[in-house]
């Protein structure tokens, strides 16, 4: 793999627990469906996967510092208060959903979705999507089978190519698919927008350019790490959104994306300009 690909790829990082204590889970399979799912996919090659296994506390932060994640997949036990991880002795430990949805609060910049693929992790969903535009939860108890069916449907559509939104309801109609149970037990929440938040610091030479026209920009903010995602939604939803960054791979610029939408060069031009001066990306 080219280094320029590495720097455009969206990174996923796995998170998996299942304390000795607790019922036997199915993970290795779950995380070797995502694994082909994304090998399979006409884009997959945009993906990279990190996997953490047995995670502790501590580890929480950790890799979320080392690998700054795009995406945080959880798979494992989960209960009304709180996700279950593994203590020193590989006992379960609750983790507070407050403490997760902090966590996550000063991972903002660079995570976009967080998928918790564990019971009864809705609460968990609700007080992390403060913090993160995409936020995926369970409202009850999910079976093994069902973890692994969503999770496989969910990673196929974004490996082709599909929004967030879209690749959740490509989950839940596996769902349907294999006559599970299942399919309305996974939620998505979306950030919402606070009014009258305060404005996003921008440099001098941006505050100087003439934006009498251009519609107000709402979150989320698009980085480098997941620019690509961002200009497929902007296109799709004839949106604003604004860019941080110093730079942009143009290695995005192919043949494949300017089938998907007219005009892609033309806007990846823009939002390699963009970057260099903090201004707002006009798809």
């Amino acid at each position: 793999m080219s280094d320029e690909t590495i720097i455009s790829a969206r990174r996923i990082l796995i998170l998996s627990a299942n304390p000795r204590d607790t019922d036997r889970l199915r993970l290795d399979e779950e995380v070797r469906e995502i694994r082909d799912r994304l090998n399979r996919a006409k884009y997959g090659n945009r993906f990279t996967v990190q996997l953490a296994t047995a995670i502790r506390i501590r580890d929480l932060q950790q890799e979320l510092l080392d690998h700054e994640p795009d995406i945080v997949h959880f798979c494992g036990h989960g209960e009304t208060e709180g996700l279950l991880l593994e203590n020193n002795l590989g006992e379960a430990v609750l983790v507070p959903s407050e403490g997760i949805a902090s966590l996550f609060a000063l991972c903002s910049q660079h995570v976009e979705c967080v998928l918790l693929n564990s019971c009864h992790s809705s609460n968990q969903a609700e007080v992390i999507s403060q913090h993160i535009p995409y936020v995926i939860g369970m409202k009850k108890e999910v079976f093994d089978d069902a973890a692994v069916e969503f999770a496989g449907g969910l990673y196929a559509a974004l490996g082709a190519g599909r929004s967030i939104e879209d690749a959740f309801e490509f989950g839940r109609n596996a769902l349907k698919l294999h006559d599970l149970p299942d399919e309305l037990t996974p939620i998505l929440l979306k950030q919402k927008v606070v009014a009258n938040a305060p404005e996003k610091t921008i440099s001098p030479k941006a505050k100087n350019t003439t934006s009498s026209d251009r519609p107000s920009v709402s979150a989320p903010v698009a980085t480098k790490q997941n620019l690509p995602q961002r200009l497929i939604t902007a296109r799709q939803e004839n949106k604003l959104i604004p860019i941080v960054g110093a730079g942009v791979s143009m290695s995005l610029k192919d043949e494949s994306g300017e089938r998907l939408f007219p005009g892609w060069d033309q806007l990846l031009e823009y939002a390699a300009d963009a970057l260099k001066t903090n201004m707002p990306l006009m798809p």
